[in-house]
Parts: C-alpha cells; sequence; structure tokens
C-alpha cells in the first residue's frame, strides 16, 4: 500500500505542475483517465472521476504549498562550511557501533545579504566523499562552460 500510495502522490504531484486539469489540457486529461482504468492500473472509472474532482477541487491549495517548500538553494549563495566529525561509540538498541559520522553545516545568505537558513546533514566518509567529487566535477563542467 506504501507504494502505492507514493505512485498516487508522486502522480498528482506532476498533475498539478504540469496543468493536466486546465479546460484547455482536455486531451491530456482523457489520456490520464484512460490510462487510470487501463487494465495496468485497474481504478474504476468512478473512482477515477472523484480522484480528479478532489485534485481540482485542491489544486491551488496544492500548487501554493508545493511552491512553498520546492524552492531550490541557490548554490551561488552558499557562503561557508562548518563541520565537525562524530565518533558514535554505542548505540542503545545496536551495541557497540564505532560508527563515523560527518555533520556538516552549509552557511547560506539571501538575495538581500541577509544571514538564511542554514543547511544541515549528517553523512558517512563514503558519503562526504562522493559530495566533494561530485562538486569537483560540477566545478570542472563550469570551467568547461567558462572556457568556451
Amino acid at each position: 500500500y506504501e507504494r502505492a500510495f507514493a505512485g498516487l502522490c508522486s502522480l498528482s504531484i506532476k498533475i498539478i505542475r504540469i496543468g493536466t486539469l486546465n479546460a484547455e489540457n482536455l486531451m491530456e486529461k482523457e489520456n490520464l483517465v484512460n490510462l487510470l482504468t487501463s487494465d495496468k492500473v485497474n481504478m474504476s472509472r468512478s473512482r477515477v472521476d472523484k480522484y480528479l474532482a478532489l485534485l481540482e477541487r485542491e489544486s491551488n491549495d496544492i500548487s501554493q504549498q508545493l511552491s512553498q517548500c520546492s524552492n531550490p538553494v541557490d548554490v551561488s549563495r552558499i557562503v561557508d562550511i562548518d563541520w565537525r566529525l562524530d565518533y558514535k561509540v554505542r548505540s542503545l538498541s545496536l551495541g557497540k557501533t564505532n560508527e563515523v559520522v560527518y555533520c556538516v553545516s552549509l552557511k547560506t545568505i539571501d538575495c538581500n545579504n541577509q544571514p538564511g537558513k542554514d543547511i544541515e546533514f549528517k553523512c558517512s566518509l563514503q558519503q562526504l566523499e562522493d559530495l566533494v567529487q561530485k562538486l569537483l566535477d560540477a566545478k570542472k563542467q563550469v570551467e568547461r562552460v567558462i572556457m568556451r
């Protein structure tokens, strides 16, 4: 049920972002109805109609909520990084763990050069090395574009 729910949530978000339920997209809406009532998905027509009616009714509120949570970090606004190394010796549930954890905090500023919300995460050495490698790859890509 969890996978079905996650799939339905993803589908709902895509429907709202693309604007499939808008009046000018009748063909897309009909294709969506055909997909949901097909043998592969096997939703009844009445259930599909109720689902789409609910999405239409709530689409403005959902769009507003999505716009608030989908603002990506502007990487050019990351101005500093703080980190520390924690060594976890024991866990109540697992007993002895001897685990190394890096605690990373990215300091940001907003468009008005005011302190922004810090981005904090924890990761293992391997995850941190992967992040550094991806950042180095991104830097190389930018340098290639600038050199052209």
